[in-house]
């Protein structure tokens, strides 16, 4: 997948604290003027004033979102403000417009889904249940790391908080299977989490961020459709990643893990069953969506909603607030309505 963003605090303060702001806000004061400079150049053959601006705009939030000048949040609303007073778009409702797009709600459902089950203690059962399986072997433990990338990809939409929690399962794994840090097999491992999980979420409509933005602006998808177009050549991406891990790293693949301490396998908790179910419940709903036709998003907002319902969820509201991140929510409704004012102003 490509580099999907975990949801951060939106507080900014990377690259904007101490002696570096004055260096952010000169940057800042140099892309507007570059935005500036770019409204006021004749406007090519073809192009619209509007669409003169509207790609003023762009590079404006590009520069930006690259160079972390402000926080991405606050680029957002650069955004929704620069089209709005430079007559890129007719007005500030349609400005606005990314924020009543349902891609931007189905990021808060989705991540609300990864902190539950995240919290809860689903995730790290799951990646564990695999672990018990591999009776020893390198081999069998590399393919269960693998197999178990598109379960959790369902249980889990954001392959960052993915990795965060089997980056944790798998170190401990190594440790008590007598690898050492740094072995042919550790590197093996990592690699895959880091860069075959990502290939698996993008298999998945709701796999995360990416596939979801590119359905909503090719004009939508159901989950099916998205499924039967990406399986066969994310699948082969996967493969291929997975093999040439595998051959780098073969040396790691010979002999035998020390035995997993068998443990006793504790009981699911009421926490766990109801993150299990609701998750089951939106899955469903996703795999079943060429029969009800609902949009990807209502499924994750009825998640969001039911995970932080008082009596039935295992999220407080403040818990949610905490861990969502609202940056990642400004950041994508705020590129939806820059996509939407390039499409419609011909730029």
């Amino acid at each position: 997948m490509a580099a999907e963003k975990e949801p951060d605090n939106g507080s900014g303060e990377k690259g904007a604290t101490g002696g570096s702001a004055w260096r952010s806000l000169a940057i800042a004061a140099l892309l507007a003027a570059l935005s500036v400079i770019l409204m006021a150049l004749p406007a090519p053959a073809g192009l619209s004033p509007a669409g003169q601006r509207v790609l003023a705009v762009a590079a404006l939030a590009i520069g930006l979102w690259c160079t972390d000048a402000i926080p991405a949040a606050l680029t957002g609303l650069v955004v929704v403000i620069a089209l709005t007073l430079s007559g890129g778009v007719p007005g500030l409702g349609v400005a606005l417009i990314g924020f009543a797009e349902p891609v931007a709600y189905f990021l808060i459902g989705v991540l609300t889904i990864g902190l539950a089950v995240a919290k809860s203690g689903l995730a790290e059962r799951v990646a564990r249940f695999f672990l018990r399986r591999c009776n020893g072997s390198p081999r069998a433990l590399y393919g269960q790391l693998l197999l178990s990338f598109p379960l959790l990809t369902l249980l889990l939409p954001s392959a960052t908080t993915r990795t965060g929690i089997l980056v944790h399962v798998y170190e401990q794994a190594l440790d008590l299977g007598g690898v050492p840090r740094g072995a042919p097999l550790a590197k093996a491992v990592m690699l895959a989490l880091s860069s075959i999980n990502r290939l698996a979420s993008t298999v998945i409509l709701t796999g995360g961020i990416t596939p979801v933005l590119a359905a909503s602006l090719i004009g939508g998808i159901s989950w099916s459709g998205w499924l039967a177009l990406m399986v066969v050549p994310y699948g082969a991406l996967l493969a291929a990643g997975a093999a040439l891990i595998f051959l780098k790293h073969r040396k790691g693949f010979a002999g035998r893990l020390a035995a997993l301490p068998a443990g006793e396998s504790q009981p699911f908790s009421p926490r766990e069953i109801r993150t299990l179910v609701i998750t089951l419940g939106a899955s469903g709903l996703w795999l079943t969506d060429a029969l009800h036709h609902w949009n990807p998003a209502l499924p994750a907002i009825l998640a969001w909603g039911c995970l932080i319902m008082p009596g039935i969820g295992v999220l407080s509201w403040r818990e949610f607030e905490r861990g969502f991140g609202w940056a990642n929510f400004f950041v994508m409704a705020s590129s939806l309505s820059l996509a939407r004012a390039l499409a419609d102003s011909g730029a």
